[in-house]
C-alpha cells in the first residue's frame, strides 16, 4: 500500500475521522486528508507520532513496509497523551489556536504569532511617524535660519549703503570747506547733512515709513482735452498745447518727488532708532 493508503486504513481501523485525527496530531483535517490522497507528506516529528499513536514502527510507513508479527500491537491499553484545548480560530491568519498559543483573546481572537506581527507593524509606524516629525523640524529649524540671515543681510544692506553714500556726502563736505571762506560752517552743515542722508538711505533699504513717504511723491496729473481745428493753425496749436501739457506734468512730477523726499529726510532722523528696533524684534521673535 501507498503511504497514504496505510495511514487512512490504520485512521480507520481505529474508527477515528480525519478531524480526530488532526486533534491528536495537532493539524487540520485538510492536512490529514492531503496525506492520504498522497499529495503530501507528514514531517518526521509527525510522522513519529503517528507511528507511536497507531503502534506501529517507522518503517512502516515506508514503501514496502510491513508491520510483522514481532511488531504487533499488544493488546494492552495505552493511555491517551494529553490533548490540547483548542479555543478557536486566528481571525488574521484562519490558523487553528490551541490553549497557550492565543496572543490576545478580546475583542477578537488572535494567535501569537500574529500579535508580534502586529507589534512590528505598530513599532515601525511609530518609527516612522518619529522620522517624519524630526525631518519637519529639521526643515523649520532651515526655515527660521534662513529668515533669519534674511533680515539680518537686509539690516546689513541698509547699513553699509547708507555709510557709504553718507561717507561720499562727508567727503565733499570736507573738500568744499577746504576752499569756503567758511570752513566751520560747511563742514558743521556737511555732518548734519550726512547723518540725514545715512539716516535716509538705510530706512530707503529697510523700507517702512520713509520709504512709503517717498513713493507718496512722483504722481501723474492727468491734462484737460485740447479743443482744436482741423486746419494747419489748428493743428500746430494742438502741438504745442501738448507738449506744454507733458512739461507741465513733468514739472508736477519732479516738484512732488522732491518735496515728498524732503518730508521723507527730515523724518528719517526720527525714525531712524525705532525702524531698527523693530527689526531687531523681528529677528528675534524668529529665534
Amino acid at each position: 500500500m501507498e503511504f497514504g493508503e496505510k495511514i487512512a486504513a490504520l485512521r480507520k481501523e481505529r474508527g477515528m475521522t480525519q478531524a480526530e485525527l488532526g486533534t491528536e496530531l495537532n493539524v487540520t483535517f485538510q492536512a490529514v486528508s492531503k496525506w492520504e490522497r498522497g499529495e503530501s507528506l507528514p514531517d518526521f516529528a509527525t510522522m513519529s507520532r503517528l507511528a507511536k499513536l497507531f503502534g506501529v514502527p517507522l518503517t512502516y510507513f515506508e514503501e514496502g513496509g510491513e508491520i510483522a508479527d514481532s511488531d504487533a500491537p499488544e493488546e494492552v491499553p495505552q493511555e491517551k497523551e494529553p490533548q490540547e484545548k483548542m479555543i478557536g480560530v486566528c481571525t488574521t491568519c484562519g490558523m487553528v489556536v490551541y490553549d497557550g498559543q492565543q496572543g490576545r483573546t478580546s475583542p477578537s481572537l488572535v494567535c501569537r504569532s500574529c500579535c508580534e506581527k502586529e507589534r512590528q507593524a505598530a513599532v515601525a509606524k511609530i518609527k516612522e511617524q518619529e522620522k517624519q516629525q524630526a525631518e519637519a523640524k529639521r526643515h523649520a529649524e532651515f526655515a527660521k535660519q534662513a529668515s533669519i540671515a534674511e533680515m539680518r543681510g537686509k539690516r546689513n544692506k541698509g547699513f553699509i549703503i547708507g555709510g557709504i553714500i553718507a561717507a561720499v556726502v562727508l567727503i565733499i563736505s570736507i573738500v568744499s570747506a577746504v576752499t569756503d571762506t567758511e570752513p566751520g560752517l560747511v563742514i558743521g552743515g556737511g555732518i548734519l547733512f550726512t547723518v540725514f542722508t545715512f539716516t535716509f538711505v538705510t530706512q530707503l533699504v529697510w523700507g517702512g515709513v520713509v520709504r512709503d513717504v517717498c513713493l507718496t511723491g512722483g504722481a501723474i496729473v492727468g491734462m484737460p482735452g485740447v479743443i482744436f481745428t482741423l486746419d494747419l493753425d489748428g493743428m500746430i496749436f494742438l502741438i504745442v498745447v501738448k507738449i506744454l501739457f507733458a512739461v507741465l506734468k513733468m514739472l508736477i512730477f519732479i516738484v512732488t518727488t522732491l518735496f515728498f523726499v524732503v518730508v521723507a529726510l527730515v523724518i528719517s532722523l526720527f525714525t531712524f532708532v525705532p525702524r531698527l528696533l523693530k527689526i531687531q524684534a523681528e529677528i528675534a521673535s524668529v529665534k
